[in-house]
């Protein structure tokens, strides 16, 4: 089985598990009725952007709502027991509703469980030997926590001891190479009709996005249009460039259907419980380790052989930042990092090529040309460099907490919230822990407290918001602090943010991926990062939005700046 069919198999999984209802249906009509009093305390103005057809607005039911109206929503489901979007996930899920979460988006309502039990499939979960094939592992946290596999099984999987590595990929950072070759001087070069030999793909974000590669016409595939139009690449037809929007796994690129592929921007989640995770603790390990999971699921679109080869572009300040930052590429795969390390280490050798007589981007062209023209000097250095890949034991620690939260979950599902809470509790209190991920846990933790004590659930709520805004804003006993001034100087608090970034590059490219966050048309939740960002940068003293979802604002979202 390959990799991207893992994926797959673990995204149908999901989905047998998961009501999807659009806007244009009753049902969904009618639970945004059933719900509006208590979405609208957790989010007026989201909720009014959610009435009127936003898809980037979203909000959480809160659990105690959810529960507490549980039966109203069985007779709606049951009602609409019919249609296909209830009829197949209708019989995994009736009898656990309460144990589900709720979002609403202006385009769809999601309802899944919180704990899928995989011992449903008797088959599967009877069997002496599960055997996944794969390339690459890809998502370790559905393997642990979706499907019950041990630790031992994720982190020393039975592998081939040759060989090391597959295909060859030439990884370029142009904005590394020279600060001037920006992302719309890479999309003027590429976006355009042309007459070649073999395919280019961009790999997009957003349709947001996309719309600067059809200004150059580009051929943007909509839903429904991308098995034929990669089809047509297979074909030979290489004129127009081929746009992919947010679709990382189950396409396959082979061989001269694309050469040069450019990937632009860090993925976006797509499940509405992956969007509202990401938005509430998105510099986590399980966060991180997931998006790393997608690029590289990205990167390996266009190399489907051994004897294949390919010029892959990077661009975009934020995925720029998360793969050249010592913070974040630790997540990848060593032979990803292996391949990031070769691409930072042609982006310094051709920096000294640029001078006066010579433009920047003709460097880019130069080693474009080394790779499809197969020269001998690149060959040798990449396999070389590829051959000196050192395997190493993933940490354990991540591992252990996805475990743990399974077994909190299995608690949970069996009645047993009491032994739930003590597990979810244990890791809240963990020293390496940031302040916002002990809240989330303390969320977990409230959310189970509730079958025991709605009094001490809500108590525990109130601190799991204290310690990170993003999350559901408690029933009762919110009160807001006045952002005071701090004690150090600007100047001070201006050195001590540059110093958290390790060269000045990744400064730079903690900048750029800030400014690119900041326009119209960014998710909200990015937009006001990178708010809270710029005010770090200038020195000032923070405060984000009040809550995850009680504010009024555009989709651009608003954040509070104090100059201190």
């Amino acid at each position: 089985m390959s990799s991207w069919m893992i994926h797959a198999c673990i995204d149908a999984i999901r989905s047998s598990f998961t009501v999807r209802v659009l806007k244009t249906e009753a049902l969904y009509r009618e639970l945004l009725a059933l719900f509006a009093e208590d979405l609208v305390t957790q989010g007026a103005g989201t909720l009014l952007e959610i009435q009127q057809g936003s898809p980037d607005a979203l909000l959480p039911v809160p659990y105690w709502n959810w529960i507490d109206r549980s039966s109203e929503v069985l007779q709606l489901l049951l009602r609409h027991g019919e249609q296909p979007y209830v009829k197949f996930a209708w019989p995994l899920i009736k009898d656990s509703l309460e144990n589900c979460h709720c979002f609403f988006t202006g385009s769809e309502v999601e309802i899944s469980p919180h704990y899928i039990p995989v011992s449903m499939f008797g088959s599967f979960a009877s069997a002496r030997q599960r055997v996944l094939m794969s390339a690459t592992t890809q998502d370790d946290s559905f393997f642990i926590k979706g499907l019950g596999f041990g630790i031992d099984a994720v982190l020393k999987p039975l592998s081939s001891e040759t060989p090391k590595w597959s295909g060859e990929k030439m990884l370029l950072i142009p904005w590394l190479i020279d600060e001037s070759i920006e992302r719309d001087t890479v999309i003027a070069q590429f976006a355009k009709p042309s007459h070649k030999r073999y395919g280019v793909v961009a790999l997009v974000s957003s349709y947001r996005k996309s719309e600067d590669y059809e200004t150059y016409d580009s051929k943007v595939a909509r839903p429904g249009e991308i098995l034929a139009l990669i089809e047509s690449l297979k074909k030979g037809n290489f004129d127009s460039t081929l746009v992919i929007v947010n679709r990382y796994d189950g396409i396959d690129l082979p061989d001269e259907a694309c050469r040069i592929l450019i990937i632009d921007g860090l993925p976006f989640s797509i499940s509405l419980i992956d969007r509202y995770e990401e938005s509430c603790r998105a510099s986590s390990d399980t966060m991180n380790i997931r998006l790393a999971q997608r690029i590289e699921q990205g990167l390996g679109r266009s190399v489907r052989g051994e004897k294949d080869y390919c010029c892959i572009i990077l661009i975009g300040g934020d995925l720029v930042k998360f793969i050249r930052s010592g913070q974040t590429n630790k997540y990848f795969s060593p032979q990803t990092r292996k391949q990031i390390e070769i691409g930072l280490e042609i982006a310094k050798m051709a920096e000294s090529d640029i001078d006066k007589a010579r433009q920047p981007f003709d460097v880019i062209r130069s080693l474009i040309g080394q790779s499809l023209g197969r020269d001998e000097g690149w060959k040798e250095y990449y396999v070389s460099s590829m051959d000196s890949i050192t395997e190493h034991q993933a940490p354990s620690t991540i591992y252990s907490l996805l475990e743990a939260e399974r077994k909190a979950e299995e608690y949970a599902h069996a009645g047993k919230h009491d032994r739930s809470c003590e597990i979810l509790q244990t890791i809240a209190d963990s020293s390496d822990l940031s302040d916002s991920e002990k809240g989330w846990y303390l969320q977990l933790q409230a959310r189970h407290k509730h079958w025991l004590s709605k009094a001490e659930s809500n108590q525990l709520q109130l601190a799991a918001y204290s310690r990170n805004l993003r999350l559901l804003k408690p029933r009762e006993g919110v009160s807001y602090r006045k952002v005071e001034a701090i004690a150090s100087t600007r100047l001070e608090r201006i050195r001590t943010y540059a110093k958290r970034h390790g060269s000045y590059s990744e400064l730079m490219l903690a900048v750029d991926s800030m400014v690119a966050n900041l326009s119209f048309g960014t998710p909200a939740d990015k937009f006001e990062g990178a708010m809270k960002e710029l005010g770090a940068h200038w020195g000032s003293s923070v405060s984000g939005p009040t809550t995850n979802s009680k504010r009024d604002r555009t989709t651009c979202g608003t954040a509070s700046l104090v100059i201190t």
